[in-house]
């Protein structure tokens, strides 16, 4: 049935359209209402105004706008430019150019984004993608979060590939480590299972429990190896630490480095300080004593 408008045609069984301009219900019990150039082909589906607004999925939903469509079944595409809910009861809701393919995704604001994975969300920013289950970008420009479970927020180029991973803010920032993080800075890499860069310039940290905290070119290479600014640094033993400074090497296990220039201790538990060394030593019949030296 054809209800008031002009040019508007109701051809599928039990169909209406009511108002509007050239509007099309070519579904099964489908409704278009108002709007231009408005079309609803699946069953049982609802054009309402808009522009160029299309309802192709069984039961799906396209609201206002211009130029979206709801492909998916009981898919809703609503305000904004150009949209595409083509998932399964995905979403695309304001902005342009923005696409929720994954089953229940959601694709809300910004321009030409993807919320692909399954129950994944794209808020927001520009290109972007959120293609891991359950992932989410918000924010941003091309940022990917293809980790499941993983988030990228804000910042640009940002990478988190690891389940559970994060990326925010900073440019070129990689989180590939299962439950890493990156934050901010400039091409920075978390690559290690629960390992964190903060901030700097081309730090990595590499192991499990590895964390670089600023700095430039530094590398946390050890299990629970740690790095705290600094330049070109390096703790490559299980727990070591460098605090600063530039070129410093902390090689032995729970060895540490304060500060400095081209320092390096190899011993385990060795610490080398501004002024000093010390190694704990360990005697034949299981005695511990502190052996002190000049730093390196």
């Amino acid at each position: 049935m054809a209800d008031g408008g002009w040019d508007n045609k109701a051809d599928g069984a039990w169909s209406m359209v009511s108002g509007g301009n050239n509007g099309r219900a070519e579904g099964e019990t489908s409704y278009v209402g108002g709007g231009r150039d408005v079309a609803a082909y699946g069953a049982e589906s609802v054009a309402v105004g808009g522009e160029k607004t299309q309802a192709w999925g069984a039961h799906s939903v396209s609201f206002g706008g211009n130029s979206n469509k709801a492909v998916g079944k009981s898919s809703l595409a609503m305000g904004g430019y150009h949209n595409e809910a083509r998932g399964e009861l995905s979403i695309a809701t304001g902005g342009e150019l923005n696409k929720a393919n994954g089953y229940g995704a959601v694709s809300r604001g910004g321009s030409d984004n993807n919320a692909g994975g399954r129950l994944s969300n794209a808020l927001g920013g520009h290109m972007d993608h959120a293609a891991g289950e359950y992932s989410l970008t918000g924010g941003g420009y091309e940022n990917y979060a293809s980790g499941e479970g993983s988030v990228a927020l804000g910042g640009s180029e940002g990478h988190a590939n690891g389940h559970y991973a994060a990326v925010a803010g900073g440019q070129q920032d990689t989180a590939d480590g299962e439950a890493s993080v990156a934050e901010g800075g400039l091409r920075n890499t978390a690559k290690g299972e629960a390992s964190a860069v903060s901030g700097g310039r081309f730090n990595m940290a590499k192991e499990r429990d590895s964390s670089v905290s600023g700095g430039s070119n530094n590398v946390a290479g050890g299990p629970a190896s740690s790095i705290s600014g600094g330049e070109g640094n390096t703790a490559s033993g299980n727990g070591a630490s460098v605090s600063g400074g530039k070129g410093n090497q902390a090689q032995g296990s729970y060895s540490s480095v304060d500060g400095g220039k081209g320092r390096k201790v190899t011993g385990k538990y060795e610490q080398s300080s501004e002024t000093q060394a010390w190694t704990i030593m360990k005697t034949p019949d299981h005695l511990y004593y502190v052996k002190a030296h000049r730093s390196r």
